[in-house]
């Protein structure tokens, strides 16, 4: 059948486990046309099974190689399929290789050629680690960026490109103007041009010159490092390293010049100073804005500012003023305007593509090697409380850190104060707190050892919690906003995680305003049975949940692209596990009956043909469960079911939905609808009509107008962080001991979304289709606390 396999690879019919239970088959399936456009991935060891409609030729390709190839063979079913071996033939450690599937399908008297990216994976563990450092080559030819926070809602999106602006997010300093929780930033230091000049030579300090670049994933520190020409065949290192201030709305750009060896033919003497001269360009906008000169900044900026020798203050409206300045230099007072600086991110979107740029001056300093620099640029407030007084230390950046350590220093980037407690930022750059996933970040928090902190934030939101319901998105002190059906359900899930880690009578006793943390557990279930004021409620004769329309996490609205209005199968997941956790921790044995009920429900009415669950039972309002529409769509919701006990891991069906959604997989993702057509259409109606094929919804690209384009393809193609690991953590559930290497694998593929785009961070989705670009917010709480959690979870016992 082709190449012979490695004698020292798997054999067998499977993997087993260590306790003796089912074998984990060693095998991942491509299965033509479906996967055609997404990067499969091998764990180490594991065989290639391709099928297709008609015969073919499969041929495994490395580079300019042919490393297997294969003629198909009928299998039972009449499907013609084969099997290739997938692992390296050299020795040592193996790397992760991207491989190409080449498929010729013969079919009509001819032969089809078609190609499909494929990944093998390396194997992943405590010697794993993430590049934080990029070199001049790679700072040129993407776009990736630096994230910085405060641990109060500010941050900082830095590109690697210095000067570059991609986004209307891009900033050295968006401040969070609320001093007690985390409000819509204003954007105020936006960008910040650079020259060095010698005896009359000057050179921008841009990418040109960058010869590298450093991230902290925690949201410390940044750090530019530029080799620049001076004339006469010279030249000199700079760093810029950024900083934000912990707890204040403040920046601190440290410049200084670095000594170069002295057997550097080309530098230029230590003792020869260099001036260098910062331009900063600044507005006053909320981060979901532009400026647009033309409207009155034009006119109001320049007055708004008042020039001194060391800098400026900058009020431009009753309430808001900032001050600019450099601690060993001087400030020319020179106003100017850029218009139109380009905003691609936002014209890829279908948003404004443009912004206009306001400048006081200019700042110029003179270094010699070893000399520093601090240019600062804070809130009026913040620049007073510090005056006088130091920069402090900038932290230190490395180039590479493991990968836990790496998810465990983004983790904390999310979590902020807010009215003296904590919560988490959803994500970077323009989410602020959500209720749903605030929750599930706990897990991940409590995972990592930081369940006191965590207990913080769930006392917060239990605090918030009214008649059963809990905010699905705050801004700023504004909660009023409860359309979410989960949020409530994954405070069950919180509250069980944190139990584990800290103790029952820690948590349960825990002060949530005026009342105990289990009383707003019992409020939660007796609202959820008897009917919350936003129309969610228990279906008496099945024990399972109704949810409103768009009340899951995949909650478009306007078009409503997945409402989901019934019963999705997440929400009888997280519904019976918490009724589960209720019994347990509080002893609340007249929820049995119920909990029993929705478990056999959950078996009757939701399996589907195939012996996977359906998505969702699609029912109107007063519709019982036992009455409605068992939707076939393929999605990862139902990976809950197993991991949070809802069905038995070791049943047939636990199996059968872990091999379901294993094509959905993709590096470091998980698709939101599987490419295939469904039985139960799915239309996605527009302002103007149909969006979408309703047989065959799945959308690839997360692009263009978000009502006619984005939202459409949100949750029905598209891959996400969050539930990546669900799938990791349901293959240990099911197959034990014997998945935990091959989980880790594939864990680890993520490690390409954190050496890229947002350095040390993972972003909220990439596209469904390949190269599975990266999309939404840069920086995503839930993408990298599920992964932390299952990383651990998926540790060697």
């Amino acid at each position: 059948m082709g190449t012979q396999p490695n004698p020292t690879a798997p054999q067998g019919q499977g993997l087993e486990c260590a306790s003796g239970g089912i074998p984990l088959p060693p095998v991942v399936i491509w299965q033509w046309p479906r996967d055609l456009h997404r990067t499969v991935m091998l764990p180490p060891g594991f065989l290639l099974l391709v099928r297709a409609n008609v015969p073919f030729h499969a041929s495994l390709c490395e580079d300019d190689r042919v490393v297997a190839t294969s003629a198909s063979i009928r299998l039972a079913d009449g499907t013609p399929a084969t099997i290739l071996p997938t692992w390296s033939s050299s020795s040592g450690p193996v790397p992760e290789r991207q491989l190409r599937l080449h498929l010729a399908r013969f079919t009509g008297g001819s032969a089809v050629h078609e190609e499909a990216p494929l990944l093998a994976l390396a194997p992943a563990g405590d010697e794993t680690t993430v590049r934080l450092r990029l070199d001049g080559a790679t700072i040129r030819a993407r776009h990736d960026y630096a994230l910085l926070t405060n641990g109060r809602g500010a941050m900082a999106q830095i590109r690697a490109a210095w000067g570059t602006i991609r986004s209307q997010y891009d900033a050295l300093l968006a401040v969070n103007p609320h001093p007690d929780v985390p409000d819509n930033r204003r954007i105020f230091f936006t960008r910040c041009r650079a020259w060095v000049r010698y005896r009359g030579y000057s050179h921008a300090l841009d990418a040109a010159c960058t010869d590298t670049f450093e991230a902290d994933p925690g949201g410390t520190a940044a750090v530019w490092r530029f080799l620049t020409p001076v004339g006469m065949g010279r030249r000199v290192a700079i760093s810029f390293t950024a900083t934000l201030l912990r707890d204040r709305n403040r920046l601190d750009l440290h410049v200084r010049r670095e000594p170069l060896a002295a057997d550097d033919h080309e530098a230029l003497g230590d003792s020869e100073p260099v001036t260098l001269i910062l331009r900063p360009d600044i507005e006053a906008r909320d981060f979901h804005t532009k400026t647009q000169a033309f409207t009155g900044p034009e006119h109001h900026f320049p007055a708004a500012v008042t020039a001194a020798p060391d800098g400026f203050g900058f009020a431009p409206a009753p309430g808001e003023s900032y001050r600019m300045a450099i601690a060993t230099g001087s400030f020319h007072h020179e106003p100017c305007w850029t218009y139109a600086v380009a905003h691609p991110e936002e014209a890829e979107r279908g948003l404004g593509p443009h912004s206009d740029l306001f400048s006081p001056g200019w700042f110029e300093t003179t270094l010699a090697a070893g000399d520093t620099a601090v240019l600062t640029a804070a809130t009026a407030g913040d620049f007073a409380e510090t005056a006088g007084t130091p920069a402090p230390p900038p932290p230190q950046t490395v180039p590479q850190l493991p990968f836990e350590e790496t998810l465990r220093r983004a983790l904390d980037t999310f979590v902020v104060a807010r009215d003296g407690l904590r919560t988490v930022i959803a994500g970077y750059p323009w989410f602020l707190d959500w209720g749903r996933d605030t929750l599930i970040v706990l897990r991940g928090l409590a995972a990592a050892g930081y369940g006191r902190e965590a207990l913080q934030i769930l006392r917060e939101f239990g605090r918030l919690e009214s008649r059963g319901t809990l905010p699905n998105m705050i801004r700023g002190a504004d909660h009023g906003n409860r359309e979410t059906s989960d949020a409530p359900l994954w405070f069950f899930i919180a509250t069980r995680d944190l139990i584990s880690a800290l103790g029952h009578d820690a948590v349960l006793e825990a002060p949530c305003g005026d009342r105990p943390l289990r009383e707003v557990l019992r409020s939660i279930a007796h609202h959820m049975l008897e009917g919350t004021p936003n129309g969610i409620r228990t279906d008496p004769a099945t024990g399972l949940v109704y949810s409103p329309p768009h009340y899951t996490w995949m909650d478009t609205n306007y078009p409503a692209a997945t409402p989901r209005t019934g019963y999705p199968v997440d929400i009888q997941a997280l519904w019976i596990a918490g009724l589960a956790m209720l019994r347990e921790q509080l002893g609340d044995t007249q929820l049995a009956d119920i909990e029993t009920r929705a478990r056999q429900s959950l078996l009757r009415y939701f399996v589907l043909p195939e012996g996977w669950l359906a998505d969702n039972l699609r029912a109107e309002p007063g519709q019982g469960a036992a009455e409605a529409v068992a939707e076939d769509a393929l999605r990862p919701n139902q990976l809950l079911a197993v991991t949070l006990g809802a069905i038995d891991p070791r049943s047939p069906v636990a199996r059968s939905v872990v091999a379901a959604c294993a094509e959905l997989l993709v590096p470091g993702g998980i698709r939101s609808l599987a490419d295939r057509p469904v039985r139960v259409p799915q239309p996605v109606y527009g302002q103007h009509g149909l969006l979408n094929d309703p047989y065959r919804p799945y959308w690839g690209h997360y692009l263009g107008d978000e009502d006619t384009r984005r939202k459409p393809a949100y949750h029905n193609g598209t891959a996400w962080g969050w539930p990546f690991p669900l799938f990791c953590e349901a293959w240990l559930a099911v197959y034990g001991d014997a998945a935990r290497a091959p989980a880790r694998a594939l864990l680890g593929s993520a490690r390409g979304l954190l050496e890229s785009g947002c350095i040390g961070n993972l972003p909220e989705i990439i596209d469904g289709n390949t190269p599975h670009t990266q999309r939404g917010c840069g920086a995503q709480a839930w993408s990298i606390s599920e992964l932390l959690r299952v990383w651990l979870l998926c540790k060697p016992e």
